[in-house]
């Protein structure tokens, strides 16, 4: 092995080497080693590489098929490797398994001894500022001093997760319904009415009044909160619970 070579990947070992510029007492004698470029010691040895023979000749049988495909529609086959799989034969789902749930609910609820108010959370404005109005609205309708519960659906981003389906929302549901000892609704926000009324009928309680109006909208929207209490005035949630006409 040539010294640069030798010195090379000794250095890439982290293996500094060295000679005496002169015979230090005691040692043994150097032995002479040849010295080649210094320059040859900055690089790797670098293998010759094989030369590669192209011989001229026909065109390769795989470019004439393509060509034919091309020239035919399509029709002729490339070979069987490259066989595309016949569409009707391959396997199909049951719409049932293709279906993956889709709920997605944000929500706050709150139990009085007369009547439960489930109602949607938006973005904006905080959810403390709205969790205080649905605690006003209850308090208007004469149950003070309710705590709301808090629910967000999905309870994880990964709607494939155990625990993350529509039966799993329903018995999280079930619990939420069952503090309430009224088995009566008030219901604020599209998707509480779309989500929660038939559940909650289903199971054999009451919604006496809902409205679109969210609590997000209500909390800005002055106009909004009279057309709020307009619309508990007309329904018959205030006779339920003993208020009379509301007045």
């Amino acid at each position: 092995m040539k010294n640069a070579t030798r010195q090379f990947y000794l250095s890439a070992l982290g293996i500094d080497v060295w000679e005496a510029r002169y015979p230090l007492p005691g040692a043994a004698p150097s032995a002479a080693q040849p010295v080649d470029d210094d320059s040859a010691s900055l690089h790797p040895p670098i293998p010759e590489r094989e030369k590669i023979t192209v011989e001229p000749g026909a065109p390769s049988q795989g470019l004439d098929q393509i060509k034919s495909v091309l020239d035919e529609g399509g029709e002729a086959e490339i070979g069987a490797a490259h066989d595309e799989p016949d569409i009707a034969s391959l396997p199909v789902e049951d719409k049932a398994e293709q279906t993956d749930s889709f709920l997605s609910l944000q929500a706050a609820f709150w139990h009085g001894s007369r009547l439960s108010l489930a109602a949607d959370l938006g973005a904006n404005p905080g959810s403390d500022i709205q969790l205080r109005l649905g605690a006003n609205i209850m308090h208007a309708l004469g149950e003070p001093g309710v705590s709301p519960e808090i629910v967000q659906w999905p309870a994880f981003e990964n709607r494939s997760l155990p625990g993350n389906d529509d039966a799993a929302f329903d018995r999280l549901l079930n619990g939420i319904m069952a503090p309430s000892p009224s088995f009566s609704w008030f219901i604020l926000g599209p998707e509480s009415i779309e989500i929660l009324s038939p559940r909650f009928r289903g199971q054999g309680h009451e919604v006496r009044a809902s409205s679109e109006l969210t609590l997000s909208h209500l909390v800005s929207n002055g106009t909004a909160k009279r057309e709020l209490w307009e619309l508990i005035k007309q329904s018959e949630l205030l006779r339920a619970l003993g208020n009379g006409d509301g007045e």
